[in-house]
């Protein structure tokens, strides 16, 4: 048999690279423009309640915080400039005027492109412009608001997999092209997941979402939901006159929410049980049995001491009780 000649490289036909060209190539790390949300060769599916949820006044929010090189609900930014496909008419200029992205210097970190200007683009020609524009202009990120309306996804076409697939296959091609990173924003449905075909989540490198708490959570409050390529997170929001702040995961608000309902509840007298504070719950607060029980635990450590505790081993099921430590000297 005849002996392969190793000095000679062999004419490949397809664009191979080694595994040490892709790790150089990618980089050491995530190139995060706004932490966990939007990366540079990656494309982010941001979906909420259509008018309600709040998807465009983040996404604004973030621009203006990046700009100002500070962070937005405890997620890092990077001073990054975007192009923003935007289906809003005059109304979009109230969002740029709360967040000061209406005036310099905030103003030279985005640029918009309204649907009533390109109504006429088909989505082929619509991307690939836009993406070589974000270049062309030096900026970071693209951002089309909403990915239905640009994308002419009309009536049930939202739901089929095939014309979905193929506008988000060429949104991510460009993506990786140019190095930049791209969101697509979305209504959801009334179970607060993104609407329309399951080719959306297939085709994207994260998903997040954005809903109310519910219950008698304050209006301005929101729940983040992120799963994708690099992990998955929750954290509450809420927007304040300066901007959004964070409230930690669900599960911390819960526990708070608890502590409160605790501390409400209690006398210095120990005769209150568990089930008294279960009982005093507001059926729309969601504080769950398992919430209350990590709550008092926390309360009755020796580190805090807020709360006494002493178990009523005379009586019929030896339940606790619990009521307000005297602080110590």
């Amino acid at each position: 048999m005849e002996e392969l000649d190793t000095n000679v490289v062999p004419m490949l036909k397809l664009p191979s690279k080694s595994p040490e060209d892709v790790v150089e190539e990618a980089g050491e790390a995530v190139d995060w423009l706004l932490e966990d949300i939007l990366a540079r060769g990656a494309v982010t599916d941001f979906n909420g309640p259509a008018k309600k949820g709040g998807k465009t006044t983040f996404m604004l929010h973030a621009i203006a915080a990046g700009a100002r090189g500070e962070e937005i609900a405890d997620f890092e930014t990077k001073p990054a400039k975007y192009l923003y496909l935007s289906e809003q008419g005059n109304n979009l200029a109230i969002g740029l005027e709360e967040t000061g992205l209406d005036k310099p210097p905030l103003s030279n970190y985005i640029r918009i492109v309204q649907y009533k200007d390109v109504a006429n683009s088909k989505w082929n020609e619509l991307i690939r412009n836009a993406a070589e524009d974000v270049v062309a202009l030096g900026f970071d990120g693209l951002i089309v608001d909403t990915v239905a309306k640009f994308g002419k996804l009309r009536g049930a076409e939202e739901n089929e997999a095939g014309p979905v697939g193929e506008r988000m296959q060429l949104l991510s091609l460009v993506t990786q092209q140019y190095d930049i990173a791209s969101a697509i924003i979305r209504h959801a449905g009334k179970d607060g997941q993104g609407r329309g075909s399951s080719a959306f989540e297939a085709e994207v490198d994260m998903t997040i979402s954005i809903n109310r708490l519910g219950g008698n959570a304050p209006n301005t409050r929101r729940v983040l939901n992120g799963i994708g390529r690099y992990g998955e997170w929750e954290r509450v929001i809420e927007l304040t006159q300066e901007s959004y702040v964070s409230h930690g995961d669900n599960q911390q608000v819960q526990f708070k929410r608890a502590v409160k309902l605790i501390m409400s509840v209690l006398t210095p007298t120990p005769t209150t049980t568990k089930q008294n504070i279960m009982d005093a719950r507001n059926p729309d607060d969601g504080i769950s049995a398992a919430t209350i029980d990590r709550a008092l635990k926390w309360l009755t450590s020796k580190d805090q001491g807020t709360v006494g505790a002493k178990q009523q081993t005379h009586l019929q099921g030896k339940p606790w009780v619990y009521w307000k430590a005297a602080p110590s000297n």
